[in-house]
């Protein structure tokens, strides 16, 4: 089975998916997305949001 695969993509002329595979992560096409300051927001609202809900709970607690 495997070499029939390596036969069809010797004959269509492409590079078999293990040699794709082998190249890494310098063979992927780098989309300019900063990620970065999302994170971060996010990461301040989820802190954010965690403080208002102690914050509850701890006026609960005393009244």
């Amino acid at each position: 089975m495997i070499a029939a695969t390596l036969v069809v993509f010797a004959a269509i002329g492409t590079a078999a998916p293990a040699a794709a595979a082998a190249a890494g992560p310098a063979a992927l096409a780098a989309t300019g997305a900063d990620v970065m300051p999302w994170l971060i927001a996010g990461g301040v609202a989820l802190l954010a949001g965690l403080a208002a809900v102690l914050v509850g709970v701890v006026r609960r607690r005393r009244s």
